[in-house]
């Protein structure tokens, strides 16, 4: 039932931060906007929301400080095992965990929207709308990781290359996906159109299927190949093993990953338009944002939703940033507003378990 409550507080949070991000008088308030990050925070410290929370909460109380390398050794980068050790050292509950992950990740997005400088709370609720669930709630380490990352990329914009550096490897030691961004970076200098990122989405997808039935006919014949039998549990068979409760599970489980990805597509469709008029800053968003779109087609099509949908988490994670500019007009700002009310709808379904018999919102 708390989890329910979660839900409430988010949809009344969002729902006041909308309607004060569009008044003019309201939207840049530096003061308006310090409440709702202090409320953001307590909730953050309060919360048992998130379908990896229990997950977290055992792996904290895992760690003992007297092993204290094991956890590190068997799971938890070390940006993030740090933070456990040192608040399991102190004796402080699972929820200042949880606190201070979230705090740092939605301070560093502070760091860049207040120097957008332009509808500050407009920013903060984007940020919140396309990645509360899946970032905030869940992919907590990852979302700690795009949130330097995003802060790296802005710090390189402005030729702070040796704390952008630093600020880099912090991405990467508090979630070693980050990694990727070095095969991003070496080919993030395309120049893209509408028409050349269109014809990749479609040669990604048709591919995809070849490269599954490559998978699977090396199976049939290499059946005791180490890598040839992970390829093919991870990318294609992984997935069967998921126990999913009914068909409505299944459908609103994908609908969140499909919906993810095709949000970051039609974003970058929308801004592949209007970059002539992005900054340095914004167009190092872009282009990393349209070859991790790309990677993550691919894998979604391989039948890796769960990597797909991590990848798009990480390197799309500044799109937000671009929405509540002026690059946009009011279409297109609805569009997208209307496009992610849909895709928050599935979301809240998802959490209050209209697919679970045993959740008293349960439709089954």
């Amino acid at each position: 039932m708390l989890k329910i409550l979660n839900v409430f507080f988010y949809v009344f949070y969002m729902l006041i931060l909308f309607v004060l991000g569009t008044l003019k008088k309201t939207r840049n308030s530096k003061k308006i906007y310090r409440i709702f990050i202090v409320l953001m925070l307590t909730f953050f410290f309060l919360k048992e929301l998130g379908l990896d929370y229990e997950a977290y909460k055992n792996l904290y109380y895992d760690l003992n400080p007297s092993e204290k390398y094991r956890l590190f050794k068997e799971y938890v980068e070390p940006v993030p095992y740090t933070m456990m050790l040192l608040l399991r050292k102190l004796n402080l509950s699972h929820r200042y965990f949880f606190l201070f992950i979230g705090g740092l990740t939605l301070l560093l997005n502070s760091y860049l929207i207040k120097r957008k400088k332009n509808n500050i709370l407009l920013n903060l609720f984007f940020l919140l709308y396309i990645y509360f669930f899946s970032a905030f709630s869940d992919a907590i380490r990852q979302n700690l990781a795009a949130a330097f990352l995003l802060v790296a990329l802005y710090l390189y914009s402005k030729k702070r290359k040796v704390v952008g550096v630093i600020t880099l490897l912090l991405s990467f030691f508090s979630h070693y996906s980050t990694i990727m961004i070095i095969p991003i970076f070496v080919v993030k200098k395309m120049k893209w159109n509408i028409k050349k990122y269109f014809f990749l989405v479609i040669i990604t997808i048709i591919g995809s299927f070849f490269i599954r039935f490559t998978i699977n006919y090396l199976a049939s014949f290499n059946e005791n190949n180490m890598i040839v039998m992970k390829l093919n549990y991870y990318l294609i068979y992984g997935e069967k093993e998921y126990n999913y409760l009914n068909q409505l599970h299944f459908i609103l489980l994908y609908a969140i990953v499909i919906l993810e990805i095709l949000g970051i597509i039609i974003l970058n469709f929308i801004f592949i338009k209007k970059q002539s008029k992005l900054g340095k800053f914004e167009k190092n968003i872009l282009q990393i944002s349209i070859i991790s779109s790309i990677i993550s087609i691919l894998f979604l099509f391989l039948g890796a939703k769960v990597i797909a949908f991590r990848i798009g988490l990480t390197f799309s994670y500044g799109l937000y940033l671009l929405i509540s500019d002026n690059y946009l007009n009011k279409r297109e700002k609805n569009f997208i507003f209307i496009f992610y009310t849909i895709y928050n709808l599935c979301v809240l379904s998802y959490y209050s378990g209209v697919h679970d018999p045993m959740s008293p919102f349960s439709l089954v």
